[in-house]
C-alpha cells in the first residue's frame, strides 16, 4: 500500500478573483463556478467570504445582493423567453431596453407603441 501526500495547491489573488466574479457579478452557484475550473465549491464559497471580508463597507448590502441576484436572474429569463410584438399587447412585460443590450437583441418593444384594449 503506497501513502501518496497530496500537494496543496496555491492559488493567485487574480485566479481567486477571477474564480469568484461569476458567483458575486453574474448570480452563479458557487457549486457551478467550481464545477467550470474543477476544483471544491468549499473554496469558491470561502474566497468569497474572504473577500467580502476584506472590504468592509465596500460591497452590497445582503438586501442589495439578494436584489442583484434575483435581477440577474430575471434576466437570464428574459433573454431566453420568444418575445412577440402580440405577447407584449397581450399583457406580458415589455422586455426594457437595458434588457434587449444584455440579451443582444435587436427587439425593439416599447409600452408606449403598443395599445390595449381594455
Amino acid at each position: 500500500m503506497t501513502t501518496e501526500t497530496r500537494k496543496r495547491r496555491d492559488y493567485t489573488e487574480e485566479f481567486k478573483r477571477d474564480a469568484v466574479a461569476p458567483v458575486t457579478e453574474q448570480g452563479y452557484k458557487p457549486s457551478e463556478a467550481a464545477r467550470s475550473l474543477g476544483i471544491g465549491d468549499n473554496l469558491i464559497r470561502r474566497w468569497k467570504r474572504e473577500f467580502e471580508e476584506a472590504a468592509p463597507g465596500a460591497g452590497l448590502g445582503a438586501d442589495e445582493r439578494e436584489e442583484l441576484m434575483r435581477l440577474r436572474k430575471e434576466v437570464r429569463m428574459l433573454c431566453n423567453f420568444p418575445y412577440s410584438h402580440s405577447m407584449v399587447a397581450g399583457g406580458l412585460p415589455e422586455i426594457s431596453y437595458a434588457t434587449r443590450e444584455m440579451c443582444g437583441t435587436s427587439l425593439m418593444i416599447r409600452r408606449d407603441t403598443v395599445s390595449r384594449n381594455s
